[in-house]
């Protein structure tokens, strides 16, 4: 479980698409140790109850850091900058459990004129070399991505990149004071360019 708890971190999967890619993806299968003939992958709900059981005993974040310091000392993370982007997590809405009730630690959100219920991952990953994720936050849905900014930099930076949810007026005007590069994404015709602020 904590193999996939680590999958789902790495390549950012909701609950549900974690379970589809365990059965598709041969990789994931091996990294997890997964016999495909006899052995069954655990589904959404599993998958779900591990993240929820590590985070309230606080280990979510020991296990993310000791990975990342692994990492580290073996030389294969990068400071110079930060690519910093959140997505939805979709949660069950149905009401059909013990509680008869929604996950009151998710929220609701619209995003692209579509109704989304469920919890936001917040992702930080170094701007050069290889994509290594080196800070993760997690929110309710409706929670601003602006607000988990502080949490996915490592503070030694020296460029951010991030789409207009990152947009603040004081980050860009301290940035500039500091001769830090921050870059906005944009989408414009079809193309994405980077905006220096």
């Amino acid at each position: 479980m904590l193999r996939i708890h680590f999958l789902q971190l790495w390549y950012n999967l909701s609950d549900p698409a974690m379970e589809e890619a365990l059965y598709d993806r041969t990789s994931f299968q091996q990294f997890i140790g997964l016999d495909g003939f006899t052995m069954i992958p655990p589904d959404e709900t599993a998958i779900c109850r591990f993240r929820h059981f590590l985070e309230e005993n606080q280990l979510a974040d020991v296990l993310f850091k000791t990975v990342n310091d692994h990492l580290d000392r073996k030389g294969l993370v990068l400071k110079s900058g930060t690519i910093v982007d959140a997505t939805l997590l979709d949660a069950p809405i149905s009401k059909k459990n013990e509680a008869k009730a929604r996950d009151p630690e998710m929220s609701s959100t619209k995003k692209n004129n579509k109704w989304h219920f469920g919890a936001k991952g917040h992702i930080g990953v170094q701007a050069n070399g290889k994509p290594i994720i080196h800070s993760v936050a997690f929110t309710t849905a409706k929670e601003a991505d602006i607000n988990a900014l502080d949490y996915l930099m490592h503070g030694e930076e020296k460029a951010l990149f991030g789409d207009s949810g990152y947009t603040k007026r004081e980050d860009k005007e301290m940035a500039r004071g500091l001769d830090f590069f921050y870059g906005r994404l944009r989408w414009r015709g079809g193309k994405r360019s980077i905006i220096r602020r």
